[in-house]
């Protein structure tokens, strides 16, 4: 198992490969710093069966703020 991280506009998207939960990835979704910090609360989790879909979704939430 490995952590994989990816930075977009001042927040971290992390995730552990291969999925743990039965093929189900989960994103953990938190503010590098304090400007970003209040946006979300402390640890975001989004869920999705592809990776892709799932990186897109932080996205588009890190986007919607």
């Amino acid at each position: 198992m490995q952590t994989r991280e990816k930075r977009y506009k001042g927040f971290v998207i992390s995730w552990v490969e291969p999925p743990e939960t039965g093929g189900k990835w989960t994103l953990n979704l938190s503010a590098e710093g304090r400007t970003h910090s209040s946006k979300v609360d402390r640890t975001m989790v989004i869920e999705a069966v592809i990776l892709e879909a799932a990186l897109d979704k932080a996205k588009q939430f890190i986007d919607s703020l």
